[in-house]
């Protein structure tokens, strides 16, 4: 299947220069550094035409950025190094450009863009959630260009943290298994997934998040790709599995629905107007697609292009 999802776009993240301060600091004044901004969590993009990130020079942001919520290295975006803040006051910015959500335009995106405003929401997001100690409940202050915090009591550092996440699609040959979330638009249906439980290994997660939400028992579970997924801070870790048994009854409350579908009840349900699957930039419609592509009924792009 194809490896190449958005928000995994390659970036040089410059990990060995994070430790030196007069670095980072002579990075941020620099006229060559690029900032990507945030403000509550949405990144600004270009205005008109397709969405592409608009990137500002340091000249283009307030002067003082001391009330930044925070500053982070995110890496070498062609031959420029970019930085991520995240504003409390932007309203001056939207003269640049405007704010969106990711997950509505990363599909949209260059590969490179997508995984550049991806790492930027993550931090952002990790950063403000992190400003106190877990352990003694004091003050955290960001160090290594904005990728730990440290403690100002106890000195204990935090560093960001991505949570692993099981998504799998369950399959034969003729049918997949897909279910809907309470949260998700009517009719929309996507695979199966949830976090991986520590003691756990990841074929054992999938097995048990497949058994909790349908009942449905299965075997041959392998691994297929991954895929960073930013809302807030999710590796998705996709994988492929056979049934082992095919009837269906919801045990966790996670889903309000799921069902075996043919390519046939797909391209039915698609071409109707009944059924909507997961979004393009996802990793499980990469899923759907690796398997319903292997049938006769051509590519599901096409079909859904031409719904």
């Amino acid at each position: 299947m194809d490896l190449h999802h958005p928000f995994t776009g390659p970036l040089e993240r410059l990990g060995l220069s994070r430790s030196d301060p007069d670095w980072f600091a002579a990075v941020l004044a620099h006229p060559d550094t690029r900032f990507a901004a945030l403000h509550e969590l949405r990144v600004l993009i270009a205005a008109g035409g397709e969405p592409s990130p608009r990137l500002l020079l340091r000249s283009e942001l307030p002067a003082d950025l001391s009330r930044a919520h925070s500053i982070t290295l995110l890496g070498l975006h062609g031959d420029r190094v970019c930085v991520g803040v995240d504003l409390d006051d932007a309203r001056e910015l939207e003269l640049h450009g405007a704010f969106a959500d990711l997950r509505e335009i990363g599909g949209r995106l260059r590969p490179d863009e997508a995984g550049l405003l991806a790492q930027a929401r993550a931090m952002a997001h990790w950063h403000a959630r992190h400003r106190h100690c877990g352990s003694c409940g004091a003050p955290t202050l960001p160090e290594q260009a904005g990728h730990l915090r440290r403690c100002t009591v106890c000195a204990t550092d935090q560093f960001p943290r991505v949570d692993p996440a099981v998504i799998v699609l369950v399959a034969d040959e003729d049918r997949c298994l897909l279910g809907r979330q309470r949260r998700w638009e009517t009719p929309t249906y996507s695979t199966l997934a949830g976090f991986v439980e520590p003691g756990e290994t990841l074929e054992q997660a999938v097995a048990r998040e497949v058994r909790e939400e349908s009942a449905v028992e299965v075997s041959d579970v392998h691994y297929l790709a991954s895929q960073p997924w930013p809302f807030p801070a999710s590796l998705m870790l996709a994988f492929r599995a056979r049934p082992a048994s095919y009837d269906i009854e919801l045990m966790d409350g996670e889903l309000i629905d799921a069902r075996w579908f043919s390519r046939t009840a797909l391209i039915a349900g698609i071409r109707s107007g009944t059924l909507n699957i997961s979004r393009r930039h996802s990793i499980a419609w990469a899923l759907i697609a690796d398997w319903f592509d292997a049938g006769d009924a051509g590519p599901l792009a096409e079909v859904v292009r031409e719904a």
